[in-house]
C-alpha cells in the first residue's frame, strides 16, 4: 500500500476558509446583517487584521462590507481603493472578505505573505512586473495562468483555497500525517519529500 501524506496545516487552513465562507453566505441568504458582521469581526481576530481598522471605525467598516456584499459577489467591489470619507484602508482585511465570498474571481488574498511569495515567484522566472495592491488582480490572473488553472465555478473553490495556502506557506515547515499499511506517523518538513519523522 502506497503512502498517503496529508499536510495538517493545509487541511486546517482550507477547512477554516470553507467554514468562514459558509457563515458569510448563510448570513447573506438569511439577510442577517448581525451574523454577517459578527463573522467579519471573527475573521479579523483570527487572521490578525482587526488592528488595521481603528476601534472607532470598526462599526462603519463592517457596515460597509455588508452594504457591499452584492458588489463583492458580482466582483464589482474594489478592495484596493481608498475612500477618505470612510477613514480606513484595511486592504488586506477587505481582500480576505472578498476572497472568501467570491474566490472564483478574487483567487488570492492580498497580504504581506502572499505579496512576498508572488514577488519571489516572479523574480525566479525573471519577470520584472511590480507586485502591489494596484495591480494585484492582474498579477493574480497571470499567476493562475502559470498554474494552468482557470477557475470556473464552485467546484474549483477547494483548489483555490489550497493554492492560496501553498503560495504563502511555501517556505514554512509543516506537519505531515503519513498513512501506510494502517499505521499513522507524523513528519515535519517543507515538503513531503524533505519531511523527517518525528523522534522522541
Amino acid at each position: 500500500m502506497s503512502d498517503e501524506m496529508i499536510c495538517l496545516e493545509e487541511e486546517a487552513n482550507v477547512a477554516v476558509k470553507h467554514v468562514f465562507r459558509a457563515e458569510l453566505l448563510n448570513a447573506i441568504a438569511k439577510n442577517d446583517k448581525g451574523a454577517f458582521k459578527k463573522c467579519v469581526e471573527q475573521i479579523g481576530k483570527d487572521w490578525h487584521v482587526s488592528r488595521t481598522v481603528q476601534t472607532k471605525d470598526k462599526y462603519k467598516f463592517r457596515e460597509d462590507l455588508w452594504e457591499s456584499r452584492n458588489a463583492i459577489l458580482s466582483h464589482e467591489y474594489a478592495w484596493n481603493t481608498y475612500n477618505d470619507k470612510k477613514h480606513y484602508k484595511a486592504y488586506s482585511y477587505r481582500s480576505k472578505i472578498c476572497f472568501l465570498l467570491n474566490p472564483v474571481y478574487y483567487k488570492l488574498i492580498y497580504d504581506g505573505l502572499n505579496k512576498a511569495a508572488l514577488t519571489e515567484f516572479y523574480k525566479s522566472i525573471k519577470d520584472t512586473r511590480k507586485v502591489d495592491k494596484e495591480t494585484w488582480q492582474e498579477t493574480v490572473e497571470h499567476y493562475y495562468s502559470k498554474l494552468s488553472f482557470s477557475p470556473k465555478d464552485e467546484t474549483d473553490i477547494d483548489r483555490i483555497f489550497r493554492e492560496d495556502f501553498k503560495l504563502w506557506a511555501k517556505d514554512t515547515v509543516k506537519t505531515w500525517i503519513v498513512k501506510e499499511n494502517g499505521h499513522i506517523t507524523y513528519k515535519r518538513g517543507l515538503t513531503p519529500e524533505s519531511a523527517q519523522e518525528l523522534s522522541v
